[in-house]
């Protein structure tokens, strides 16, 4: 067994956030009788990006980006909401909206039942991402889940990783890889913590970045046979 301890994101790695959050977005508009429009979510997108960008460099907090992404983004239609109401209103509509990535759950089963410590290491809000992987039916499958919003620090910072690391009862960091989508948060974030990298980069985009993976896959069975 070539590695012992997988740890795992979430979003775009093993559950499709991109389709759920198209699908919750337009759900929340319709409930606010907002039309949609493409316009529109660029719009929300750019903020949110930004927002994201800044709790990842650890510039704002998590509760940030829940008070301001619509508050800003939908502030011309004067809703009678809070930015923190928007944002459960949305997340109510994410967490009803898993779709798991193609070959995700047949990869899980795959390490779960040979062996392996899992962990999920996402940033996010911990009750909406509890949720979605208990939603997802594979909440059970990790001996350990840790949630930026929970630990108090974002990927790819090293203290987010030490608190992963005493979150098993042991752990050899030379048999342990983070499986992820992001460069940034995953692979840096890897690599700030020593431990070996898998970027999952379905879409085969090109890393123009100078954070280099140990290894890159294309399909999720790929990394079964990384880490036997």
């Amino acid at each position: 067994m070539t590695y012992e301890t997988l740890l795992i994101d979430i979003d775009n790695t093993i559950l499709n956030f991109k389709a759920a959050e198209e699908i919750a977005f337009r759900e929340l508009l319709h409930e606010l009788k907002i039309p949609y429009s493409e316009e529109l979510k660029k719009h929300y997108h750019k903020i949110n990006k930004k927002l994201w960008i800044d709790y990842e460099n650890g510039v704002i907090e998590s509760n940030v980006i829940s008070e301001q992404r619509f508050a800003r983004s939908l502030e011309e239609y004067k809703l009678p909401y809070t930015g923190i109401e928007l944002d459960q209103m949305y997340r109510h509509h994410i967490e009803e909206n898993n779709v798991l990535m193609p070959n995700a759950l047949e990869m899980l089963e795959e390490v779960s039942k040979n062996g392996y410590k899992l962990g999920i290491v996402t940033n996010g809000v911990a009750s909406s991402q509890y949720k979605r992987l208990e939603y997802a039916g594979i909440k059970d499958m990790f001996e350990v889940i840790a949630v930026s919003s929970e630990v108090g620090v974002a990927k790819p910072h090293l203290p987010f990783f030490e608190a992963v690391f005493k979150g098993f009862d042991s752990i050899d960091i030379s048999k342990t890889i983070i499986l992820g989508d992001s460069l940034y948060a995953d692979i840096q974030g890897g690599l700030n913590a020593n431990i070996a990298t898998c970027w999952y980069n379905p879409y085969r985009v090109e890393n123009d970045t100078d954070f280099k993976p140990t290894y890159e896959i294309h399909d999720l069975l790929e990394f079964l046979e990384i880490v036997r």
